[in-house]
């Protein structure tokens, strides 16, 4: 399926069961990504694209993000941050939900200690109309969350491992 995300357009494989579904639900885990600075319920969608060699979008990663969530649409967002890793690995009982993927990677930034507008893709998937950057919480304070874990030695090692593998891949 075509579609086209900041004037530039992209060739996703989306397999038929997500038009077929009654409902879609998406099970993010935050996690800290150099290229994106966050990956959550918006980038975990990219892995719904059934082209088995995604590095070919990463020239215009936050677009691509952008546009797969346009062609998938989510009924909910349930985020597993019971435990999260970073400079360590922290057990931080975090559940949230949403209907809007937009609000939940918002509000995740903010727990992970980044502005929300700094994000591309989050700013991209607003001005698309995904959903709203403005969230509100029901239940726990949202600030309640402590610390979440900074990157640490293994997101450094792992965003060097694909940097280079992408930097192969581009060669060959």
């Amino acid at each position: 399926m075509d579609v086209k995300v900041n004037n530039m357009g992209f060739k996703f494989y989306v397999p038929e069961l997500f038009y077929e579904a009654d409902l879609v639900i998406n099970v993010p885990k935050p996690k800290y990504m150099s290229d994106v600075k966050i990956t959550c319920a918006l980038k975990n969608m990219f892995g719904c694209n059934a082209y088995p060699r995604k590095f070919v979008y990463h020239w215009a990663l936050n677009e691509a993000i952008v546009g797969i969530n346009k062609l998938i649409k989510t009924d909910l967002v349930v985020l597993d941050g019971l435990v999260v890793s970073g400079k360590y690995t922290k057990k931080l009982n975090l559940v949230m939900s949403s209907m809007d993927p937009v609000a939940l990677d918002a509000a995740v930034a903010k727990i992970m200690g980044i502005e929300p507008k700094s994000v591309k893709h989050i700013v991209l998937a607003y001005r698309e109309r995904l959903g709203n950057m403005n969230f509100s919480t029901i239940g726990d304070y949202l600030y309640a969350v402590r610390e979440f874990p900074k990157k640490g030695f293994k997101d450094n090692l792992r965003e060097a491992l694909a940097s280079l593998y992408l930097k192969v891949m581009r060669e060959e």
